[in-house]
Order: C-alpha cells, then structure tokens, then sequence
C-alpha cells in the first residue's frame, strides 16, 4: 500500500531541489490528498469487513467452515465444488483433508466420469459433502 510512497516523496525533493518551495508544496499536498483519500477507503474497506466476514470465498466462511468442519470429526468431506479444499486444509493444518470430486468439462451436465469418482462415496451415508451455495 506504502509502495508508490517512496517514489512519489523522492519526486517532490526532486522537485524541490530544482524548482523551489512552490512545486514541491503542491506535490506534498497532492500527496496528503492521496494519503487521505487512502486512508478513508482502508477504514470503510475494514469496516465492511467487519460487519460482513468479506465475500464470497474471500470471507471468513472458510473458518467457520474448518472449525464447524473439525468440531464434528469431519476430517475427509467430499467437495462437489473449486476453492474449498485449500483453504479448509491450510487452516485445519492436515486435520481435516477434503476430498474433491468434481467434474466441469461442460457446463449443461458433468463430465462423463463424474459418476465413477462418486461412486465410491455414495455408499457410505456418513460422508459429507461441501458445495458452494
């Protein structure tokens, strides 16, 4: 966030150095606007974060998850759909591995050795399956 900072501060030296007090004056006040208007973006940003946990698959859902997920001794959940499984293993640090079968060759219909990858787990009634809403 403080990347283009430095650059932008050697600049308004630059300009001081060459031009005098009056180009780097409004350099420094173009970059205390920019900070400003920063800084109020941060705070709503963090704001909204706070009262919504984030979106989509970039929240706090994938804690919630792992936690609801590892309190039940559900270590093995089949996911049905992408993006679930990195984040619930990373956070479960190995505890709880899930197992992706999915299959999205086409989107009007699942791939032909959808079933097949399935199969397996259908005949156990304990297993769990994750998918996004």
């Amino acid at each position: 966030m403080l990347l283009p900072l430095l650059p932008l501060l050697c600049d308004a030296a630059d300009l001081l150095a060459q031009h005098g007090r009056r180009p780097a004056l409004l350099a420094f006040a173009a970059l205390l606007v920019w900070g400003g208007f920063d800084a109020w973006n941060t705070v709503r940003y963090h704001a909204v974060l706070t009262a919504s946990g984030g979106y989509a698959t970039h929240s706090d859902a994938s804690y919630r998850l792992t936690a609801d997920l590892e309190a039940q001794g559900m270590t093995a959940p089949i996911v049905l759909d992408w993006g679930i499984d990195a984040p619930v293993a990373f956070l479960a640090q190995g505890r709880v591995a899930p197992i992706e079968a999915f299959g999205y060759a086409r989107l009007d219909q699942p791939d032909a050795d959808f079933a097949g990858r399935l199969a397996p787990f259908i005949a156990d009634a304990s297993r769990v399956y994750l998918l996004h809403a």
